[in-house]
């Protein structure tokens, strides 16, 4: 396995301001945190516009979830990752499935010339960001809006993931990209949103997927102490970081999280790209990556 440079999903989180500011917000109800975080960091945007100092199509960091330092180099680093892994073509019909402010879609823009993008994700404030700044310069980009309750980044939400259909018919993609959104689903909610992801895909088109896998290696560096997390709480096959905030981060065992690709006719690539999270030496990124195949034939899965 490759090792390359650590591009997290939340950059700068080891600094003395961000982990304070972690704190805060950890303490606030979940619906507040947004609010609350684009205020912190209201003077500095200002500052940044008044500077001119605003890059294109980066938001401002007041409506990062995770720190911005990073926000263009991961988006840059996933792009390869689709490329090498899924065959990605400027003609890719692509769907970024939990999107959210468009760290995906902002490098595709100069690479998906004849192809779709469409992301989605439970942030009616993120996809109003991104179809201004984005699809109004690339109408080829559609970012849609999902009504799944969520108690952070969707409060009001007023639909079920487990009743949830994404709003595209079978085989609409080449290829499906969700990246950090299946590490904050339990269960029922994992297998569902897979066999969403298997119903989406065209015949041999390739999904790739972030998960914290829990294997012999990350459990023995977690219970070393060697990396932040715990994922000491079960709750049914999902293990919980911290019980007061569930879908704050969810672990899986390796085998169980294999078993439910298998049975969505979702063919596994080898070898599984593991990440940096739970402090490995040989990684890929930060989370561990599950590259799959969609069967071209539909019929269901015996056995």
């Amino acid at each position: 396995m490759k090792t390359v440079p650590v591009l997290s999903y939340g950059a700068d989180t080891g600094s003395v301001p961000m982990r304070l500011q972690a704190a805060l917000l950890r303490r606030l109800p979940p619906r507040w945190r947004r609010p609350v975080r684009r205020l912190i960091y209201l003077p500095a945007d200002l500052l940044d516009t008044v500077l001119g100092r605003r890059q294109e199509l980066v938001p401002p960091r007041g409506l990062l979830g995770v720190g911005a330092g990073d926000f263009k180099a991961t988006g840059e680093q996933f792009l390869v990752f689709l490329r090498q892994h899924c065959g990605l073509t400027p003609a890719s019909r692509v769907l970024d499935f939990g999107c959210g402010i468009g760290r995906m879609a902002v490098p595709m823009t100069r690479f998906l010339e004849h192809g779709t993008y469409d992301g989605i994700d439970v942030s009616a404030a993120d996809m109003s960001w991104c179809r201004r700044h984005i699809s109004r310069k690339y109408p080829n980009f559609r970012f849609h809006t999902s009504e799944v309750h969520h108690r952070e980044y969707n409060p009001g939400g007023t639909s079920s993931a487990l009743d949830d259909r994404l709003p595209f018919a079978d085989g609409s993609f080449d290829v499906v990209l969700a990246s950090s959104l299946f590490t904050h689903l339990l269960a029922a909610e994992t297998e569902h949103y897979l066999g969403e992801v298997s119903r989406v895909l065209a015949g041999g088109g390739a999904a790739l997927v972030s998960f914290f896998l829990l294997n012999e290696e990350s459990r023995a560096l977690i219970a070393a102490e060697a990396c932040g997390f715990r994922f000491a709480t079960s709750v049914g096959d999902a293990y919980l970081h911290d019980v007061r905030n569930p879908e704050g981060a969810v672990a899986y065992d390796e085998p169980f999280i294999l078993d439910l690709f298998r049975r969505h006719r979702l063919a596994v690539g080898e070898p599984l790209l593991y990440g940096c999270w739970c402090c490995r030496e040989r990684f890929t990124s930060y989370q561990d990556i599950v590259v799959a195949t969609r069967a071209h034939s539909r019929a269901p899965l015996r056995g």
